[in-house]
């Protein structure tokens, strides 16, 4: 078990992974797998142990080589994705090209229009809609977001992206970086 910042923790989860994966020479047998959760400072480590031990089983159920954060399970590689993702629409909201509300908006289209065993096909004309009247086109063109979006919620990542970009936007906004 890891505790530290939710953003270094992310990366370090990355890292782990990436070295372990050379230290036994890309052996498709050797893999590993997390569990990651978010608390408040103050809450107890006894129950976050708990927590994590079971983001920790959500991983290894859906099978090998994968992690769980933000209570979505994915392989490293779309983690990875997901982060990168992440990283753009921070960037894009600290640049105020994209309103921060909605990634909010994004996060709750998934999770209604989503689940374990199907998606309602009505995400697709709402995110079109939602994205033609939030956003100016280039926006929507330079972070191809008509073609990265879906495939994130095919994946059943977009919820890392998100949920990176929110917390990294909240942060930026109580250190008094945005107005």
């Amino acid at each position: 078990m890891v505790i530290g910042p939710w953003n270094l923790t992310l990366c370090l989860a990355w890292h782990i992974h990436h070295d372990f994966t050379r230290y036994c020479g890309r052996n498709p047998n050797m893999t590993i797998s997390a569990g990651v959760i978010f608390v408040k400072p103050k809450f107890p480590i006894h129950r976050f142990a708990v927590l994590s031990g079971e983001a920790l089983e959500q991983a290894k159920n859906a099978g090998r080589n994968r992690i769980t954060a933000f209570g979505v399970t994915v392989g490293w590689d779309e983690f990875k994705k997901a982060l990168e993702f992440g990283y753009e629409l921070r960037r894009s909201v600290e640049s105020r090209e994209m309103p921060r509300t909605l990634l909010h908006f994004l996060l709750h289209l998934y999770r209604t229009h989503v689940r374990e065993d199907g998606e309602d096909p009505m995400w697709a004309p709402l995110l079109h809609y939602t994205l033609a009247r939030r956003l100016k086109p280039e926006v929507i063109e330079q972070l191809k977001l008509l073609e990265r979006i879906p495939d994130f919620i095919r994946n059943r990542s977009l919820p890392i992206a998100l949920g990176y970009a929110i917390l990294a936007t909240r942060e930026r906004i109580r250190e008094g970086v945005r107005s």
